[in-house]
Protein backbone atom coordinates (compact mmCIF):
# COMPACT_ATOMS: atom_id res chain seq x y z
CA UNK A 1 0.00 0.00 0.00
CA UNK A 2 1.38 3.42 -0.95
CA UNK A 3 1.74 6.24 1.56
CA UNK A 4 -1.11 8.35 0.06
CA UNK A 5 -3.45 5.33 0.12
CA UNK A 6 -2.52 4.60 3.71
CA UNK A 7 -3.12 8.23 4.69
CA UNK A 8 -6.57 8.35 3.06
CA UNK A 9 -7.56 5.07 4.70
CA UNK A 10 -6.50 6.48 8.06
CA UNK A 11 -8.55 9.62 7.40
CA UNK A 12 -11.63 7.59 6.51
CA UNK A 13 -11.31 5.55 9.70
CA UNK A 14 -10.95 8.74 11.72
CA UNK A 15 -13.98 10.32 9.98
CA UNK A 16 -16.33 7.45 10.85
CA UNK A 17 -17.77 9.32 13.84
CA UNK A 18 -18.49 12.34 11.71
CA UNK A 19 -20.10 10.11 9.09
CA UNK A 20 -22.23 8.41 11.77
CA UNK A 21 -23.35 11.81 13.04
CA UNK A 22 -24.26 12.83 9.49
CA UNK A 23 -26.33 9.66 9.02
CA UNK A 24 -28.13 10.38 12.29
CA UNK A 25 -28.79 13.95 11.20
CA UNK A 26 -30.13 12.89 7.80
CA UNK A 27 -32.40 10.29 9.42
CA UNK A 28 -33.82 12.72 11.99
CA UNK A 29 -34.35 15.39 9.35
CA UNK A 30 -36.04 12.89 7.05
CA UNK A 31 -38.47 11.76 9.74
CA UNK A 32 -39.17 15.35 10.84
CA UNK A 33 -39.85 16.63 7.32
CA UNK A 34 -42.23 13.73 6.71
CA UNK A 35 -44.40 14.99 9.59
CA UNK A 36 -43.86 18.73 9.04
CA UNK A 37 -44.69 18.53 5.32
CA UNK A 38 -47.55 16.02 5.08
CA UNK A 39 -49.04 14.73 1.86
CA UNK A 40 -48.41 16.77 -1.24
CA UNK A 41 -46.22 19.24 0.67
CA UNK A 42 -43.38 16.75 0.98
CA UNK A 43 -42.70 16.50 -2.75
CA UNK A 44 -43.49 19.98 -4.04
CA UNK A 45 -43.56 22.36 -1.10
CA UNK A 46 -40.23 22.07 0.69
CA UNK A 47 -40.09 18.77 2.56
CA UNK A 48 -37.87 16.84 0.17
CA UNK A 49 -36.00 19.99 -0.82
CA UNK A 50 -35.30 20.83 2.83
CA UNK A 51 -34.04 17.32 3.49
CA UNK A 52 -31.65 17.57 0.56
CA UNK A 53 -30.37 20.96 1.67
CA UNK A 54 -29.73 19.92 5.28
CA UNK A 55 -28.12 16.62 4.29
CA UNK A 56 -25.82 18.21 1.71
CA UNK A 57 -24.67 21.07 3.94
CA UNK A 58 -24.14 18.77 6.90
CA UNK A 59 -22.22 16.26 4.75
CA UNK A 60 -19.88 18.97 3.45
CA UNK A 61 -19.31 20.50 6.89
CA UNK A 62 -18.97 17.06 8.48
CA UNK A 63 -17.26 14.08 6.83
CA UNK A 64 -15.90 15.99 3.81
CA UNK A 65 -14.41 18.81 5.87
CA UNK A 66 -12.97 16.27 8.30
CA UNK A 67 -11.21 14.43 5.47
CA UNK A 68 -9.68 17.69 4.26
CA UNK A 69 -8.53 18.96 7.66
CA UNK A 70 -7.45 15.72 9.35
CA UNK A 71 -3.69 15.17 9.57
CA UNK A 72 -2.69 11.84 11.17
CA UNK A 73 0.81 13.05 12.11
CA UNK A 74 -0.45 15.85 14.35
CA UNK A 75 -0.03 15.49 18.12
CA UNK A 76 -2.93 13.69 19.77
CA UNK A 77 -4.00 16.81 21.67
CA UNK A 78 -4.33 18.82 18.47
CA UNK A 79 -6.15 15.99 16.70
CA UNK A 80 -8.70 15.85 19.50
CA UNK A 81 -9.13 19.61 19.32
CA UNK A 82 -9.69 19.42 15.54
CA UNK A 83 -12.20 16.63 16.02
CA UNK A 84 -14.10 18.55 18.71
CA UNK A 85 -14.24 21.74 16.60
CA UNK A 86 -15.41 19.90 13.49
CA UNK A 87 -18.12 18.04 15.40
CA UNK A 88 -19.30 21.35 16.89
CA UNK A 89 -19.48 22.86 13.41
CA UNK A 90 -21.39 19.82 12.15
CA UNK A 91 -23.88 19.91 15.04
CA UNK A 92 -24.38 23.66 14.58
CA UNK A 93 -25.07 23.12 10.87
CA UNK A 94 -27.50 20.31 11.70
CA UNK A 95 -29.41 22.41 14.24
CA UNK A 96 -29.54 25.41 11.91
CA UNK A 97 -30.74 23.27 9.01
CA UNK A 98 -33.48 21.56 10.99
CA UNK A 99 -34.66 24.88 12.42
CA UNK A 100 -34.67 26.39 8.93
CA UNK A 101 -36.78 23.56 7.56
CA UNK A 102 -39.12 23.73 10.57
CA UNK A 103 -39.63 27.48 10.08
CA UNK A 104 -40.80 26.83 6.50
CA UNK A 105 -43.35 24.15 7.36
CA UNK A 106 -46.86 24.95 6.10
CA UNK A 107 -49.34 26.00 8.78
CA UNK A 108 -52.29 26.42 6.39
CA UNK A 109 -53.26 26.00 2.76
CA UNK A 110 -55.28 29.04 1.76
CA UNK A 111 -57.48 29.20 -1.33
CA UNK A 112 -56.83 32.55 -3.01
CA UNK A 113 -58.55 33.32 -6.33
CA UNK A 114 -57.39 30.31 -8.34
CA UNK A 115 -55.66 27.71 -6.15
CA UNK A 116 -54.60 26.65 -2.68
CA UNK A 117 -51.33 28.25 -1.61
CA UNK A 118 -49.26 27.14 1.41
CA UNK A 119 -48.48 29.71 4.09
CA UNK A 120 -45.92 29.53 6.90
CA UNK A 121 -46.09 30.67 10.50
CA UNK A 122 -43.80 33.66 9.97
CA UNK A 123 -46.24 35.02 7.35
CA UNK A 124 -48.79 35.51 10.13
CA UNK A 125 -46.58 36.22 13.13
CA UNK A 126 -44.90 39.24 11.57
CA UNK A 127 -48.36 40.82 11.26
CA UNK A 128 -49.51 39.91 14.77
CA UNK A 129 -51.77 37.01 13.78
CA UNK A 130 -51.66 33.77 15.76
CA UNK A 131 -51.42 30.84 13.29
CA UNK A 132 -53.16 28.58 15.84
CA UNK A 133 -56.43 30.35 15.00
CA UNK A 134 -56.37 28.72 11.57
CA UNK A 135 -57.20 25.32 13.05
CA UNK A 136 -60.74 26.44 13.85
CA UNK A 137 -61.59 26.28 10.15
CA UNK A 138 -60.43 22.78 9.26
CA UNK A 139 -59.60 19.40 10.74
CA UNK A 140 -57.00 18.78 8.05
CA UNK A 141 -53.29 19.06 8.76
CA UNK A 142 -52.33 21.64 7.71
CA UNK A 143 -55.72 23.38 7.84
CA UNK A 144 -57.50 24.20 4.58
CA UNK A 145 -59.44 27.43 4.38
CA UNK A 146 -60.86 29.85 1.88
CA UNK A 147 -60.65 33.62 1.54
CA UNK A 148 -63.98 35.17 0.62
CA UNK A 149 -63.09 38.48 -0.98
CA UNK A 150 -66.61 39.74 -1.50
CA UNK A 151 -67.63 42.31 -4.09
CA UNK A 152 -68.02 46.02 -4.48
CA UNK A 153 -67.11 48.00 -1.35
CA UNK A 154 -65.87 44.93 0.50
CA UNK A 155 -63.49 44.04 -2.33
CA UNK A 156 -62.23 47.64 -2.57
CA UNK A 157 -61.47 47.56 1.16
CA UNK A 158 -59.44 44.37 0.75
CA UNK A 159 -57.47 45.90 -2.12
CA UNK A 160 -56.85 49.05 -0.06
CA UNK A 161 -55.51 47.06 2.87
CA UNK A 162 -53.19 45.07 0.60
CA UNK A 163 -51.94 47.93 -1.56
CA UNK A 164 -51.83 50.81 0.93
CA UNK A 165 -51.26 49.17 4.30
CA UNK A 166 -49.11 46.34 2.95
CA UNK A 167 -51.01 43.63 4.87
CA UNK A 168 -50.97 40.29 2.96
CA UNK A 169 -54.42 39.20 1.97
CA UNK A 170 -54.21 35.84 3.75
CA UNK A 171 -53.53 37.53 7.12
CA UNK A 172 -56.86 39.41 7.02
CA UNK A 173 -58.74 37.24 9.48
CA UNK A 174 -62.18 38.62 8.60
CA UNK A 175 -61.85 36.93 5.19
CA UNK A 176 -61.20 33.44 6.55
CA UNK A 177 -63.90 30.87 5.89
CA UNK A 178 -64.25 27.11 6.01
CA UNK A 179 -64.52 25.24 2.71
CA UNK A 180 -68.21 25.81 2.00
CA UNK A 181 -68.47 28.36 -0.78
CA UNK A 182 -71.50 29.86 -2.48
CA UNK A 183 -72.31 28.89 -6.10
CA UNK A 184 -70.63 32.03 -7.46
CA UNK A 185 -67.49 31.82 -5.32
CA UNK A 186 -64.14 31.45 -7.11
CA UNK A 187 -63.56 28.25 -5.11
CA UNK A 188 -66.67 26.61 -6.57
CA UNK A 189 -65.98 27.95 -10.05
CA UNK A 190 -62.40 26.75 -9.76
CA UNK A 191 -63.58 23.23 -8.98
CA UNK A 192 -65.73 23.28 -12.10
CA UNK A 193 -62.71 24.40 -14.11
CA UNK A 194 -60.62 21.52 -12.70
CA UNK A 195 -63.29 18.99 -13.62
CA UNK A 196 -63.57 20.44 -17.13
CA UNK A 197 -59.79 20.22 -17.54
CA UNK A 198 -59.79 16.59 -16.41
CA UNK A 199 -62.52 15.71 -18.90
CA UNK A 200 -60.67 17.29 -21.81
CA UNK A 201 -56.98 18.29 -21.68
CA UNK A 202 -56.15 16.32 -18.54
CA UNK A 203 -57.35 12.89 -19.59
CA UNK A 204 -54.11 11.06 -18.56
CA UNK A 205 -54.44 12.55 -15.08
CA UNK A 206 -58.14 11.65 -15.07
CA UNK A 207 -57.31 8.03 -15.90
CA UNK A 208 -54.85 7.87 -13.02
CA UNK A 209 -57.41 9.39 -10.64
CA UNK A 210 -60.06 6.88 -11.63
CA UNK A 211 -57.59 4.04 -11.20
CA UNK A 212 -56.52 5.28 -7.78
CA UNK A 213 -59.96 6.08 -6.35
CA UNK A 214 -62.11 3.67 -8.37
CA UNK A 215 -64.90 6.19 -8.88
CA UNK A 216 -66.19 8.46 -11.65
CA UNK A 217 -64.60 11.91 -11.86
CA UNK A 218 -67.85 13.59 -10.83
CA UNK A 219 -67.82 11.71 -7.52
CA UNK A 220 -65.13 14.06 -6.21
CA UNK A 221 -64.35 17.76 -6.10
CA UNK A 222 -61.00 19.14 -7.22
CA UNK A 223 -58.80 22.18 -6.71
CA UNK A 224 -55.37 23.29 -7.84
CA UNK A 225 -52.54 23.41 -5.33
CA UNK A 226 -49.58 25.67 -6.03
CA UNK A 227 -46.58 24.56 -3.97
CA UNK A 228 -43.25 26.31 -3.83
CA UNK A 229 -41.68 23.71 -6.13
CA UNK A 230 -44.54 22.49 -8.29
CA UNK A 231 -48.26 22.15 -8.82
CA UNK A 232 -50.74 19.43 -7.88
CA UNK A 233 -54.40 18.59 -8.06
CA UNK A 234 -56.18 18.09 -4.73
CA UNK A 235 -59.04 15.60 -4.53
CA UNK A 236 -61.95 16.10 -2.11
CA UNK A 237 -65.04 14.11 -1.33
CA UNK A 238 -68.43 15.82 -1.33
CA UNK A 239 -68.11 16.58 2.40
CA UNK A 240 -65.02 18.78 1.79
CA UNK A 241 -62.62 16.15 3.17
CA UNK A 242 -59.27 15.87 1.45
CA UNK A 243 -58.85 12.39 -0.06
CA UNK A 244 -55.50 12.74 -1.76
CA UNK A 245 -53.57 14.53 -4.44
CA UNK A 246 -51.75 13.97 -7.68
CA UNK A 247 -48.66 15.85 -8.73
CA UNK A 248 -48.82 17.56 -12.13
CA UNK A 249 -45.80 17.38 -14.42
CA UNK A 250 -46.70 20.70 -16.06
CA UNK A 251 -48.92 23.68 -15.32
CA UNK A 252 -52.38 22.71 -16.61
CA UNK A 253 -53.35 26.25 -17.63
CA UNK A 254 -51.71 28.20 -20.45
CA UNK A 255 -50.34 31.48 -19.18
CA UNK A 256 -52.94 33.47 -21.08
CA UNK A 257 -55.77 31.59 -19.31
CA UNK A 258 -54.50 32.08 -15.78
CA UNK A 259 -56.38 34.51 -13.58
CA UNK A 260 -54.36 37.58 -12.62
CA UNK A 261 -53.45 37.71 -8.93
Amino acid sequence: MTAPESMWRTRWRAARWSLALWLLSATLTGVATWFWFPGVHYRIDGGLQGLRMVSLVDFILGPVLFLVVYRPHKPARLLLLDLALLICVQIAAMVWGIWRVYSQRPVADVYMLDAFYPTVAADYQRHGVDPARLRRFSVQDPPLLYLRLGQGKALRHVVHVVMVEGLPIYTQTELWQALAGQPDDPLVLGRAACLSWLQHAGQPVAAELQKRFGAPLAAHDYAWFQGRYGKALLVFDKQERLQGSIRLAADPLPRSEKPHR
